[in-house]
């Protein structure tokens, strides 16, 4: 792991770590200052990589401790799925900090930036980035150019893709033009062929009969690999790998393009993801071992009882649901809470409080869900243990709770 985002060697793998959310209390929701162990302090609300950013202003320490600058360029987007960073907000919190012009540049993300020359460098280089590229992309929507001839076309100028303060060591200048244009205009970039393109395992037949078959096709990646032109081998080794994921050859040939883009990328992310696909492929990881809906027992302990229950929703399968409707009541002894989940043929319904008609029937503490929840203990484990009471049997829930992916209570 090059960097996180906080610089080369500015990466502790010791630091302290939170296991659940800390509840706030003090709540700062406009411009504020107070005086804290004896020294003054200015709170500003400002948007960052969350909505809750704080600008912290130390006046007397010419100080401003922010998340808005970075040792690397700013992720408008994050390769990991994060919403979209609206790049206006950012350009106008870093002109705030620029008023204040602080001696101390303290971040959130990386090392302090210090004497004030070189902080005013760095919040100049920083904004004015992101602000161009904010600025060309919509130029570039502006003047009817799809997505990809705007990546094709938008670069940093010289003096920015050369400042120490914005290295595209964590993201990279394409993956950001594409989220400003999803962000403003959305996936359709006028472009007709986009609207109801064929199925991607379609799509990599036609192309492979179109090089001439798989024979054909797998000639191609090689000779893409042997000339380093990892993009285009990644590209076509990828038809290979959709248009039979179990071959061997094809998964083969698409880690090794991946491994080449790996190598050569500046960008940790970049190198993450092309490293992480490229095990898998190669059969090596379970990236399923390590996906964001695996709860966590702190996370479960930590919310409210309905939370985990309603999130359910996105795990309902719609094809074992489809003939389906029967409604799971749940009763949580410690903390008292009640709410319910109804499927309806392929739709799941979340029901807060108590719903006396529901079919099924399950009475648990908090604790015992959060076990149940991350699969660390049966159903029947439990009601054995008399932690939980299923109605009217164990067996009727178990069934219920098999029409999700990834939770099983049996």
């Amino acid at each position: 792991m090059p960097n996180q985002g906080t610089g080369i060697t500015f990466f502790h793998r010791s630091r302290p770590t939170t296991a659940r959310h800390v509840p706030v209390t003090h709540e700062v929701s406009e411009d504020t200052t107070v005086r804290i162990a004896g020294t003054t302090v200015r709170l500003v609300p400002a948007p960052s990589d969350s909505d809750d950013t704080l600008i912290i202003h130390f006046p007397e320490l010419d100080c401003v401790v922010n998340n808005h600058v970075w040792p690397v360029l700013y992720n408008i987007y994050t390769l990991r799925g994060e919403k979209y960073r609206d790049p206006r907000q950012f350009v106008k919190a870093i002109d705030l900090i620029r008023q204040m012009d602080p001696q101390h540049l303290v971040g959130v993300h990386g090392p302090p930036i210090t004497p004030r020359e070189n902080a005013r460098q760095a919040l100049l280089d920083y904004r004015d980035s992101i602000q161009y590229l904010w600025d060309q992309t919509v130029r570039g929507m502006n003047n009817g150019l799809t997505t990809e001839q705007i990546v094709e076309q938008v670069a940093l100028p010289d003096h920015l893709e050369h400042s120490p303060y914005i290295p595209q060591v964590y993201g990279e200048v394409p993956f950001h033009v594409r989220a400003i244009c999803n962000g403003e205009l959305g996936w359709f970039d006028m472009d007709g062929s986009r609207l109801h393109p064929v199925p991607p395992r379609e799509e990599a037949d036609k192309m492979i009969a179109g090089f001439g078959g798989r024979a054909a096709m797998m000639a191609a990646v090689q000779k893409a690999l042997a000339d380093e032109d990892w993009s285009w081998a990644a590209q076509l080794a990828a038809y290979l790998h959709r248009s039979d994921p179990a071959d061997p050859d094809g998964r083969r040939l698409k880690a090794l393009a991946l491994r080449g883009i790996a190598r050569v990328t500046p960008a940790a992310n970049t190198r993450s993801v092309c490293l992480t696909e490229a095990l898998t492929l190669e059969g090596a990881i379970d990236p399923m071992a390590h996906t964001p809906w695996r709860a966590n027992r702190f996370r479960l302990m930590g919310a409210a009882p309905g939370r985990f229950v309603e999130a359910l929703r996105v795990r309902l399968d719609p094809h074992r649901s489809a003939r389906l409707r029967q409604t799971l009541a749940f009763s949580f002894t410690d903390p008292v809470a009640h709410c319910a989940l109804q499927i309806d043929r392929g739709l799941a319904r979340y029901l807060d409080g108590d719903v006396p008609g529901a079919e099924l029937r399950l009475e648990l503490t908090l604790a015992t869900w959060a076990d149940l929840y991350t699969g660390k203990r049966s159903l029947a484990e439990v009601s054995a243990a008399g932690q939980a009471v299923a109605s009217p049997s164990v067996e009727a829930v178990v069934a219920w709770f098999d029409h999700f992916d990834h939770i099983r209570l049996g």
